[in-house]
């Protein structure tokens, strides 16, 4: 079976999980629908979600995850964890655009182990202990980003950072706030070398390992794209990097429009 039979099929069971989580959530306060029921959803998925769909979910997973340790092609492995990830949080994230597009690259940033958390582990000489958690944190959420800004380059194809200190400098320094596309859209290059030096610094590891693939790190990540869903399946025969690549507009009524001619899709939050 071709893997990205695999990845349909994770996307599948993954509206399931939605529909699973919906039904039993539905006498709750709010039918469990919003940011606000995340503890919720992650009550369900550890004590509530179906033995049965909870298994197929963790096999396909598994599934994919060993065709990564095996395949040396690392622009592939790269390309499947875009995919996955679109599956969740990033069909989610491109539906609920202007709410969305900027939160990535703000955690990259400034989040508990991103590029300021570099820049500090360096200077307290504690780097070596904090580079793999690092360099997880700020390519798990730059495929995020890179889901929502798609290029045409890949990161395994961009050139890696020459000067990596001086890079993140030049994100922490500027003067936006990172409130517009646009601006976003301008720093990736930026984010490509960065992100790019990390992986080539831990030899790829990442691309050939499951742990952006485990439970906690994708199936109880980003709550929020099973409570404000919204639940879809993908129609194209197109792979989904290959439909976002598309995407005309950052505007979001456009997108959402453009996403209902690929997929068939339901809302949960409206």
């Amino acid at each position: 079976m071709n893997i990205f039979t695999h990845i349909d099929n994770l996307e599948k069971l993954h509206q399931a999980l939605k529909r699973e989580y919906l039904n039993w959530a539905s006498k709750k306060k709010d039918k469990g629908i919003g940011t606000k029921n995340n503890p919720l959803t992650l009550k369900f998925i550890n004590r509530y979600l179906s033995p049965s769909l909870k298994k197929e979910i963790l096999q396909e997973l598994k599934i994919i995850s060993n065709f990564l340790k095996t395949n040396n092609n690392l622009t592939e492995n790269y390309q499947i964890l875009r995919e996955i990830y679109i599956i969740s949080p990033s069909f989610h994230e491109m539906w609920f655009f202007s709410t969305h597009f900027a939160t990535n690259l703000k955690s990259i940033i400034k989040g508990r182990l991103g590029l300021k958390a570099f820049l500090t582990s360096k200077k307290k000489g504690i780097l070596n202990k904090t580079f793999k958690g690092i360099t997880s944190f700020v390519t798990k959420r730059f495929i995020l980003l890179e889901n929502l800004f798609p290029q045409k380059e890949s990161v395994i194809k961009s050139q890696p950072s020459k000067n990596v200190e001086r890079d993140i400098n030049l994100l922490l320094n500027r003067d936006e706030k990172f409130d517009s596309p646009e601006e976003i859209n301008e720093v990736l290059p930026i984010l490509y070398r960065i992100t790019h030096y990390f992986l080539k610094k831990t030899k790829y590891s990442l691309l050939k390992s499951e742990i952006l693939l485990g439970k906690n790190s994708w199936l109880k990540y980003a709550p929020c794209a099973i409570n404000e869903g919204p639940i879809f399946i993908k129609k194209s025969n197109q792979k989904r990097i290959e439909i976002f690549n598309q995407i005309p507009s950052w505007e979001e009524k456009e997108i959402r429009v453009f996403l209902s001619k690929n997929f068939e899709i339901e809302e949960v939050l409206k």
